[in-house]
């Protein structure tokens, strides 16, 4: 299950041209597309398939935002474990994502300044679900990292988010 791979990623090197190495800098998408790829694969992903299979992480966060389901404050205690969350702005561009681990606490990287509790920068936070900033009537928006930006939460479930990188990586 999805759920139980959400935990900090071991350091990743990435290949240079003159032969030697350098740690990925590992962001949110990143760990979202990371933790996906194990699952769907049961294997995680080694630095080459980060260069040629999921390449731009935001923009596959972006497209699989497209097959969720928008979430309010007052439907969020309904997630289940392995949800993939994603923050995204009024445009539907992914800005942040993370998911909620088996504990049901939310799960992921470079989460500063997203949750009303501390985050880390390029680095991996939890988060409890009531960590989440609401914002707009009837608290249907969430804040996003800029301060006084509004966005949209969305849910993509495990099984969904999972086959979608099946099918981008294959």
């Amino acid at each position: 299950m999805l759920s139980g791979r959400i935990a900090q990623i071991p350091q990743i090197d990435m290949p240079l041209p003159d032969g030697g190495t350098m740690p990925l800098n590992i962001a949110c998408h990143t760990a979202t597309c990371y933790w996906l790829y194990h699952e769907a694969y049961g294997t995680p992903p080694q630095p080459d398939e980060f260069l040629n299979k999921l390449g731009d992480v935001s923009g596959l966060a972006t497209e699989l935002a497209k097959m969720g389901t928008r979430v309010k404050k007052s439907n969020i205690k309904k997630l289940w474990p392995g949800t993939v969350l994603i923050f995204c702005d009024l445009y539907g561009n992914a800005k942040h994502s993370c998911v909620i681990a088996n504990n049901g606490i939310i799960g992921g990287y470079n989460q500063l300044n997203w949750f009303s509790s501390p985050g880390a920068s390029h680095a991996y936070s939890t988060h409890a679900i009531g960590d989440i900033v609401w914002k707009g009537v009837m608290n249907k928006r969430v804040q996003l990292n800029t301060e006084g930006s509004q966005g949209r939460l969305i849910a993509v479930d495990e099984t969904k988010a999972v086959d979608f990188i099946r099918t981008k990586t294959s």
